[in-house]
């Protein structure tokens, strides 16, 4: 169902992620496009060349074309002995590869840049000593090794011109978050755990810095963008658990869908999983889920001055449970040519006994714009699920685009 107020909603069309498929609906709610990998579906950036980019399985990711038809696919080649080829149907398949460190496929989000390149979220493995996993995971009867995140950026060829691998940025021995004892689960495995779990990229071009959600380790990190090619660690400032700058405002948790606002601001979707008090971290508080703004003031030449401060919140009675909505997974938050905010509650939870027992609740809300301010209007929602519903419903994000043509072809000269 979609409830909107046009003359305050931001214009558009709207790509909802609905694994595996990605469709746009217009402003009267009709469907205008569609694509569909055939298995998880994500992240779908516009590129600056005017095609639809995403990261999905089997590859690391794809660009395809604004009919939807793949023009080519990314993959690791841990070797470096693979070559760029064309299959029979006329798409390019590039694998990339870096000496310095192996990549495995990309997962969750994925940046296209003003020079074709590309910024993805990948992965390296780590070993664990024997006396590590004991106590880390006493009584765990896996000989497991852990595995890190590592942000790679690729050139359009395939070549990897930088990469960030977490784990020489956040300390394992101090974070080693909430899951690696985990051996069942949506996505678990029982001998190489997930510690960082980072979920959200977002290349901020005032800061010339990367961001990126650590989940499991409760961080928000920009690192900065060098000149220098091959392997990094410059970070400008991380939020969260081992805080480079001081933060004012209320803890977030295991946060989705970073990214830069027009006014400098960072926005974040927070799950809230294992928030203090809350039932998820053994209290009795209700959980819930939010949209988060949080200043942050770096512009000084002198870091020691830096803050950050939280501007704005937003959080949602649930009409299926009527109880504040908490979404434990997936999820997002975008701001809109207008200056709203699109929130998509993909996961929201129905029974909290079943995590795919769930329902998606996607709201545009215009902000109250006093500092601190809490809630806003909303303006155009969508509901999918519910309770009469044989299985879950889930939402991976959704996001607004003024119009379906972009690119050097629809550019007004």
């Amino acid at each position: 169902m979609i409830e909107s107020d046009p003359e305050r909603s931001s214009p558009g069309i709207t790509i909802l992620e609905l694994n595996p498929v990605a469709g746009i609906f217009d402003e009267d709610g009709e469907y205008v496009w569609h694509y569909s990998s055939g298995s998880f579906t994500g992240a779908a950036q516009r590129t600056p060349a005017g095609g639809v980019a995403f990261q999905h399985d089997p590859f690391a990711f794809s660009v395809n074309d604004i009919t939807s038809r793949r023009i080519a696919e990314y993959y690791p080649a841990p070797t470096g002995a693979d070559e760029t080829a064309e299959n029979a149907d006329g798409v390019a398949t590039i694998p990339f590869h870096a000496d310095w460190v192996e990549l495995h496929p990309v997962h969750h989000d994925i940046v296209p840049m003003i020079d074709g390149s590309i910024l993805g979220l990948s992965t390296t493995d780590h070993p664990v000593t024997p006396e590590r996993r004991a106590e880390l995971c006493p009584g765990d009867e896996f000989e497991w090794h852990m595995f890190s995140d590592v942000i790679i950026h690729v050139d359009a060829d395939g070549t990897v011109l930088r990469t960030w691998d977490l784990f020489d940025i956040v300390s394992f021995d101090d974070h080693p978050g909430e899951f690696l004892c985990n051996t069942r689960g949506l996505g678990v495995t029982e001998t190489p755990r997930d510690w960082t779990h980072a979920n959200a990229l977002w290349f901020d071009e005032e800061r010339d810095a990367i961001l990126v959600s650590s989940r499991h380790t409760d961080q928000i990190v920009a690192l900065a963008m060098t000149d220098e090619t091959g392997p990094q660690t410059a970070v400008r400032w991380i939020l969260g658990n081992d805080a480079t700058i001081p933060y004012d405002g209320e803890s977030f948790h295991h946060t989705h869908g970073i990214k830069t606002l027009s006014n400098g601001n960072i926005l974040a979707y927070d799950n809230g999983n294992f928030r203090p008090g809350s039932v998820s971290a053994g209290g009795t508080d209700a959980n819930y889920s939010r949209a988060v703004r949080i200043g942050v003031d770096d512009s000084s030449d002198d870091p020691s001055e830096w803050t950050a401060t939280q501007v704005w919140d937003h959080r949602l009675i649930d009409p299926v449970t009527d109880q504040l909505l908490y979404s434990p997974f997936i999820s997002n938050a975008d701001e809109l040519a207008n200056g709203n905010i699109l929130v998509t509650h993909g996961g929201a939870t129905i029974n909290p006994d079943n995590i795919f027992d769930t329902h998606v609740h996607v709201v545009e809300i215009v902000p109250d714009t006093e500092a601190g301010a809490v809630g806003g209007d909303i303006v155009w929602e969508l509901r999918l699920g519910g309770p009469a519903e044989d299985d879950g419903v889930s939402m991976y994000r959704a996001d607004r685009w003024e119009t379906l043509y972009f690119g050097p072809l629809w550019a007004i000269e």
